[in-house]
Formats: structure tokens, C-alpha cells, sequence
């Protein structure tokens, strides 16, 4: 991948994880390449929600526990 490619894939990645904290209100927990797919018109994908948290209004300490890989 050259240079330009890579920032356009980063910068999907960081509006994939934006729009789960803003929008979703979700904690995705566990971002590894694993989990992060392109479809056939190569648009990123986040995936694997599986220890993802739900965010709370209180301020719990949910990003001081532990998760994932």
C-alpha cells in the first residue's frame, strides 16, 4: 500500500471508532487487524463486537477494564 492509501483507511478507521462513541455510544474494545475488514468496493468495516461495551451517562470506569486482545 502506498502512503495515500494507508492515510485513507486510517482516517475511515478513526471515523468508524468516532461514530461508535458519538453516535452508537459503544465501546468497541478489542481494534486489531483482525478486526478490521474491506468489502468487495473496499470500504473499511469494523468488526467483532463481541466484548464491546455499551456507554454509560455516569462515568463508570469502564475504559480502565480490560478487554479483548
Amino acid at each position: 500500500m502506498d502512503i495515500e492509501e494507508v492515510r485513507l483507511y486510517f482516517q475511515c478507521l478513526i471515523s468508524a471508532v468516532e461514530y461508535c462513541h458519538e453516535c452508537a455510544q459503544v465501546i468497541h474494545r478489542d481494534i486489531k487487524c483482525e478486526n478490521i475488514l474491506l468489502d468487495e468496493k473496499h470500504h473499511l468495516k469494523l468488526a467483532d463486537f463481541g466484548v464491546s461495551s455499551k456507554m454509560k451517562q455516569d462515568g463508570d470506569d469502564i475504559l480502565t477494564q480490560k478487554a479483548g486482545t
